[in-house]
């Protein structure tokens, strides 16, 4: 014991006590300036991350957008073809389709669910809601909810996303009034578009640190269409680091649930 405590007396110097406060005090504050850069530098790399998932979003968003606007335009376009608006017309008169005009009407319909590879099937139904076409005896109110119904009377023409399919949740469904251009633009039935949902299917996303986006395209009712992810909705919609643009949400990839 003696030993070592004449082998610290000689170590308590003037000196050695200098460089132990220079010491401490050159650690104290390497210690500020680590932890001032690293908030620095979190922030700037999230501020970074942030900025290309929302671009991100909103490309995609543009995306989905021109798609819809695809199966718009086509719907749109069958609802004032000539020949169906005649037809339409005819029956708003009283009168009933001959056989030859029920071919007619298919095949002008076929002619334009070809031109999309998101249109499933279009439905026509008369103003009293019975339908068209395809030709059977299903009613309007049997395929949409009647709030969508009365939502595109309101519309007058414009198509209205009506959710999806109570039939088939791989499919939406969107209506419009069919306007008859000959009788002032009145009523005179409606047009179904049945939409396949993988039409707007997500592609996987990457980030440059090989971590996956994942992203979801919601309707008006927050009900997914498509998605590439498979964790909680309630769990995402709650959280506060969704980006979202219109209808489309984009998910960071650490707020996948655990599998």
């Amino acid at each position: 014991m003696l030993i070592i405590k004449n082998r610290l007396r000689k170590l308590n110097t003037l000196r050695n006590q200098i460089l132990s406060v220079f010491l401490i005090v050159m650690l104290f504050v390497l210690a500020i300036v680590s932890f001032l850069v690293y908030n620095q530098v979190s922030a700037l790399v999230k501020n970074q991350a942030e900025t290309q998932m929302k671009q991100t979003a909103v490309e995609a968003n543009g995306r989905m957008e021109t798609l819809y606007k695809q199966v718009d335009t086509l719907s749109s376009q069958l609802a004032t073809n000539q020949t169906v608006q005649q037809l339409m017309l005819s029956m708003v008169n009283g009168n009933g389709l001959d056989f030859s005009e029920k071919q007619t009407l298919a095949r002008i319909i076929g002619n334009y669910q070809v031109y999309s590879n998101g249109i499933q099937s279009f439905e026509l139904y008369s103003v009293d809601g019975n339908r068209i076409f395809p030709f059977d005896d299903t009613r309007l109110s049997d395929r949409i909810d009647r709030k969508w119904i009365e939502r595109a009377e309101l519309e007058k023409g414009k198509a209205v996303w009506a959710g999806k399919d109570p039939h088939n949740g791989n499919y939406s469904l969107a209506i419009r009034r069919v306007s008859l251009m000959d009788r002032w633009f009145s009523k005179g039935g409606y047009l179904v578009t049945r939409i396949d949902n993988s039409y707007f299917q997500l592609n996987h996303i990457h980030r440059g640190d090989e971590r996956r986006e994942f992203m979801m395209l919601l309707d008006q009712s927050l009900t997914p269409i498509t998605s590439n992810y498979q964790g909680s909705l309630e769990r995402v919609l709650a959280g506060d680091r969704i980006f979202a643009s219109k209808g489309l949400c984009q998910i960071p990839a650490d707020r996948q649930d655990p599998q």
